[in-house]
């Protein structure tokens, strides 16, 4: 297989599949098993977070990144990450009513395009520390 793009096209595809084991975990998040009997989602999502990493770190030498910058920015996204998750297990601390209630001003929470994109920026992250 030949890299096309000096490896945008495979980091493209890599976290489509990074993307596509992600939705199947959180569709069956109580369990390691999914019905398409591929093996472990756990081990899967190992797998594709380091396919994800190893293609990003093509394409930053290919295109001579500043790793540093790539560095302190997936810093400060993990940062905002982990404000969210604190957000969100307040949420789940409390009622059923005032849950639906602060639900509605967080609708991120609800929408699969920002939970992949949580995804995607999380693998890039992972691929810098």
């Amino acid at each position: 297989m030949t890299m096309s793009h000096n490896g945008l096209t495979k980091l493209t595809e890599e976290c489509g599949e990074l993307t596509q084991i992600a939705m199947k975990k959180i569709a069956f998040a109580d369990t390691d098993t999914h019905p398409d009997g591929k093996g472990s989602m756990k081990l899967r999502l190992e797998e594709e977070i380091a396919d994800v990493r190893a293609a990003s770190q093509f394409v930053i030498d290919n295109f001579n990144l500043d790793e540093e910058f790539i560095k302190e920015r997936a810093e400060q996204k993990l940062s905002m990450f982990a404000e969210w998750h604190n957000q969100s297990n307040m949420i789940v601390s409390t009622n059923t009513e005032t849950i639906a209630k602060q639900n509605d001003g967080l609708p991120w929470l609800k929408s699969p395009i920002a939970i992949t994109f949580f995804f995607v920026i999380l693998s890039l992250f992972i691929l810098v520390c």
